[in-house]
């Protein structure tokens, strides 16, 4: 199932767009898709998941859900003990290199 992110979701107008995650073009959602799916409203950056369907000649999203951003790849971070071992080489090759003479 596709993930995106709602680029923007205006409630009074019954309408927004969601950005897909795989960088194919925004996708249009209607009120009532997310209303059938059970979501009282989208927000402006909200991650969700959802399914293409033909409407009206165009592509549009329905059976939304909101996606947990734990749930979402997260970036690769170190950990303390792998910045440690980095400190620990570097002052390690440091001491290995000679000073530099005059």
């Amino acid at each position: 199932m596709p993930t995106g992110t709602v680029k923007w979701f205006n409630g009074r107008k019954g309408y927004g767009f969601i950005e897909p995650d795989d960088g194919e073009n925004d996708v249009f959602v209607h009120v009532t898709a997310v209303k059938d799916s059970g979501l009282d409203v989208l927000n402006e950056g909200d991650k969700v998941s959802f399914e293409l369907v033909e409407n009206r000649g165009r592509m549009a999203a329905e059976k939304l859900a909101k996606v947990d951003s734990e749930e979402a790849p997260a970036e690769e971070t170190e950990t303390e003990e792998e910045v440690e071992e980095t400190e620990t080489e570097e002052e390690e090759t440091e001491a290995e290199t000679p000073e530099e003479s005059e």
